[in-house]
């Protein structure tokens, strides 16, 4: 929850000084005038307009000014953001759709607050009638996209603060039973909502970020089969891995700036990883970035004066050479971890010292993933990429087999937002393989992993079908 406000605070911070400086001026420049006049100030009314005044300054800056003038666009595909939202289960993709509710329930409270007859119907075409002028106004401006679903929350949010209003005044009224009507009406997306985060609780596993979304629309694609499909196997292995959270991430990072003798200057949190930034120790930068999710490690140290060199030398370094580099770093290589030496990873331009395990089953559980190292030669600059990670065993799920893998491929059942946009005629599967990836329950899952190519395209891509049943 303490994720969640933060997160209000940092998007709407500036706008709520700014209402408050703009309802202030105001209302003391009505104030000045009712006494110049010598009319009676009605502070009530005065308070409840002076309210929606610095709503709507706080709702102008956050649906239109606070992005800036850019390109917008257009979704038309009802519950993406919801979408979207489940298949990250972060506090940024949730934040982005809870807030387009919750920022128009004061505009349904406030309007017939201030304006007693805007009830029932009228305030129904107020809340819409807004937000479609909040969305055009982005479309116009390129201030943000005109989204479907922005219009639903929108308004889903303008009319609960309604049925609060009139739940609560029908309570006042002693009319009970409609009070109860709207109330009940305004429970219902927040009973909805929680319905979603407790699907998500008891279900075994986590989501795929890169998940399904809706059906693509592969119709006119011809498919072409270069590669034999794996093995079924009945099931299938899943692991855990040894998630982190945020304190957790600190003092793993402070252990980090003991070593160099340092402290962090900026502390940047975000969804699934946390950024530590130290700028100046002894004539140093240390740049460090812990994933919470599986404990990856990104750290880049150089001289704090120096210029960006293009034309760095990378040292060539044995595996022994290399690992005690690594251990005045505290970064610790598996020993079942193959050394590739130097390599140049798949769609690089630069050269990397890497080491690779590629699903080797452990006493534990599984090691898997790569770590890449850049040390210059003259060991002033050091960039490690640490992604070796060693999952636990968690247990054993049925899964699909490839072939039903294959025709979820072919209908479209996949997340492909590139591939809808490069909108292909032809794609060969070069390869088909059983793999893993890491859901947002820190679970590493079985997945099938397509490598895809079209002749237009300058390099191939890969299509993840989920494989547990």
């Amino acid at each position: 929850m303490h994720e969640f406000l933060r997160m209000i605070f940092s998007e709407l911070g500036s706008s709520i000084w700014l209402a408050m400086i703009l309802a202030a001026l105001i209302g003391g420049g009505i104030w000045w005038r009712q006494r110049r006049r010598g009319g009676e100030i009605h502070w009530k009314r005065l308070i409840l307009i002076l309210l929606l005044i610095g709503y709507l300054a706080v709702l102008g800056y956050a649906t239109t000014f606070r992005g800036g003038i850019g390109f917008g666009g257009v979704n038309f595909r009802l519950f993406l953001a919801w979408k979207e939202a489940w298949n990250n289960f972060s506090v940024r993709n949730w934040a982005n759709v809870l807030l387009n509710i919750l920022l128009f329930v004061p505009l349904g409270i406030l309007v017939p607050l201030v304006f007693p007859k805007c009830r029932g119907s009228r305030i129904i075409l107020v809340v819409f009638g807004t937000t479609l002028f909040v969305e055009g106004l982005q479309l116009i401006t390129g201030s943000g996209v005109c989204d479907v679903d922005d219009l639903f929350a929108n308004a889903l949010g303008g009319l609960m603060g309604y049925c609060l209003l009139m739940a609560v005044l029908s309570a006042a009224g002693k009319k009970w039973g409609r009070g109860l009507v709207f109330f009940l009406l305004a429970m219902i997306p927040l009973v909805a909502v929680g319905g979603i985060f407790a699907a998500y609780r008891i279900q075994p596993y986590g989501n795929f970020p890169d998940g399904y979304l809706y059906r693509i629309d592969t119709s006119s694609v011809e498919w072409t089969m270069d590669c034999d499909l794996p093995e079924y196997q009945e099931t299938a292995a899943v692991y855990r891995a040894d998630s982190m959270t945020p304190a957790e991430c600190d003092a793993y990072a402070e252990a980090f700036a003991s070593i160099w003798g340092g402290t962090y200057d900026d502390v940047m949190y975000y969804d699934t990883d946390i950024y530590y930034r130290d700028y100046d120790t002894n004539g140093r930068m240390y740049y460090l970035t812990v994933t919470m999710g599986n404990g990856a490690v990104s750290l880049w140290t150089q001289e704090n004066t120096a210029e960006p060199d293009f034309e760095m030398v990378w040292a060539e370094l044995d595996r022994a050479e290399l690992e005690a580099v690594l251990a005045e770093y505290g970064i610790t290589i598996p020993a079942e971890a193959e050394y590739l030496g130097m390599t140049e990873p798949y769609g690089s331009d630069s050269q990397y010292l890497t080491y690779q395990a590629d699903k080797i089953v452990t006493e534990n559980g599984l090691l898997d993933g790569v770590c890449y190292v850049q040390l210059s030669e003259d060991g002033t600059d050091l960039h490690v990429e640490q992604n070796l990670i060693s999952y636990a065993y968690y247990g054993e799920e049925a899964i699909i087999s490839p072939e039903e893998a294959c025709r979820m491929l072919y209908d479209g059942y996949f997340g492909g937002l590139w591939f809808e946009y490069r909108n292909p005629d032809q794609v060969s599967i070069l390869s088909c393989s059983l793999g893993y990836e890491l859901d947002t329950k820190g679970f590493y899952q079985p997945v099938y992993r397509f490598e895809v190519i079209d002749p237009d395209w300058a390099f191939s891509d890969f299509i993840v079908i989920p494989a547990i049943k």
